[in-house]
């Protein structure tokens, strides 16, 4: 080694310059990288802020309103033709026809015809023909002056008219049936009355 990288070398030993460089110099080169990586953390910070994920929002789905009940009050008259999709309550007088896809239950004479999914005669006069997709009803205190047409029917009031069922029909006792009766299943109680024809078809 000659004198010069000697000297050189122990310049650099005693006060850090010479040949390794300035010991300010190396710290600053050894403090760029971290700066360097900080501010790329920074600005990756950054870049995720200004950019915030959007969750996808879905519409909420429509749930379908039960349709309402009409009703028609005691001392109320009603002359028309109904239709509705919700149940029928009619305690007033009515004349007119029913046409609906719910319950019907009625308290009063109707004059006219009675359509429903299921029919009740609480204490009710009906001059009309009555359909009932399922079960017809018909109270002790009531009376059909008209053609029926039902599923099932279960009578303790009395009909005048023809009856046609695919289901089963019971006459309880007190009952009275004036006409034709067709059915699958026939239950008459005892003293139920009975005048017409009856026949029982397969369902």
């Amino acid at each position: 080694m000659s004198k010069k990288d000697n000297f050189s070398q122990a310049a650099y030993e005693m006060f850090g310059i010479g040949r390794g460089g300035s010991k300010r110099e190396a710290d600053k080169t050894a403090e760029k990288p971290a700066e360097s990586a900080a501010m790329n953390v920074e600005e990756d910070e950054m870049s995720l802020t200004v950019a915030p994920t959007v969750a996808e929002v879905k519409p909420l789905e429509k749930v379908p309103e039960k349709p309402k009940t009409t009703l028609l009050a005691e001392g109320s008259v009603f002359e028309g033709t109904l239709h509705t999709k919700g149940d029928v309550e009619i305690a007033g007088v009515f004349k007119g026809d029913i046409f609906s896809e719910g319950n019907v239950k009625l308290f009063a004479n109707i004059e006219g015809n009675v359509q429903g999914g299921n029919v009740e005669l609480v204490t009710s006069s009906v001059q009309g023909d009555v359909s009932a997709k399922e079960l017809l009803k018909i109270g002790p205190q009531s009376v059909i002056g008209g053609n029926i047409k039902t599923k099932d029917m279960i009578c303790s009031g009395r009909i005048v008219g023809n009856v046609e069922s695919s289901g089963r029909v019971t006459l309880t006792t007190g009952s009275a049936l004036t006409g034709d009766l067709t059915a699958a299943t026939i239950a008459v109680m005892e003293g139920a009355l009975m005048e017409g024809r009856f026949k029982i078809v397969k369902k």
